[in-house]
């Protein structure tokens, strides 16, 4: 079954707030936030073609968070971010 969740669980609290979320759930946590993140995540990996369904795309996205590799990404673009936002 595709993951399901309320509207807007990562939104609320505003911009540093959805941040911690989001790092908490690539590191594991569960939730509706985690929920919210799979279902998203499912449809940028169908959309992207690399999964046939959300089903599949959802299946991927919880491989990638529970294997670490989403946060290690999320990281390397705050790394990357950062080190754009000195050189201005």
């Amino acid at each position: 079954m595709a993951p399901t969740t309320t509207s807007g669980a990562l939104a609320d609290g505003g911009a540093e707030e959805g941040a911690r979320k989001v790092r908490d759930v690539l590191g594991g946590a569960q939730g509706a936030e985690r929920r919210g993140v799979l279902a998203n995540a499912a449809g940028g990996i169908v959309v992207g073609g690399k999964a046939r369904d959300l089903r599949e795309g959802a299946e991927l996205a919880r491989e990638s968070i529970d294997g670490g590799r989403a946060l290690d990404k999320l990281n390397g673009l705050a790394e990357v971010s950062q080190r754009l936002g000195t050189e201005e």
